[in-house]
Formats: C-alpha cells, structure tokens, sequence
C-alpha cells in the first residue's frame, strides 16, 4: 500500500471496506445500495467529496460497526461499545 500512491491507498481502503459491508450484509440477508455503501464509507473516512446521494440509517450504521471493528479492535469490547 505504501508504493501505490495516497489516492490509490484511499481508493483501495473505499473498495475494500464497501465490498466487506456489501458482503456482510449479505450473509445477514440484507442487500444495500452498492453506491449509498461507498458514499457512507467515503463520508466517515473523510475521502473525497460528499455524494449528493442519500445514504440509509441501516447502511450507516453497518458502516460505522465495521469502522469500528475494523479500526478499534485491539480495544476491549464494552457493554457502551457494543450497544452503541
């Protein structure tokens, strides 16, 4: 990743994080919007430009849990976590 590029890293980081909730979702029996999934994965990491597209409560919320999976989880798993 550090050879790609700044760009590249983020476009990699957004195609990656929107596949594994795509696919998440998935096998809970949900389909999401291909395109309201990048667009709440590109919003919270800060990538880009906001899309004008409007993005679903669900869809951000299995965001923010992979977020915060992904990005805390050397962090103990609280009770306040869990249920945020």
């Amino acid at each position: 990743m550090l050879g790609l590029g700044f760009q590249l890293q983020n476009d990699a980081t957004l195609e990656a994080l929107t596949e594994e909730v795509q696919k998440s979702s998935q096998i809970e029996g949900e389909t999401y919007d291909r395109e309201q999934i990048g667009s709440s994965v590109a919003r919270r990491l800060g990538l880009g430009t906001p899309s004008l597209t409007a993005v679903d409560r669900q869809i951000d919320g299995a965001v923010t849990m992979l977020l915060d999976a992904t990005g805390r989880f050397d962090e103990p798993l609280t009770s306040s976590r869990l249920f945020g």
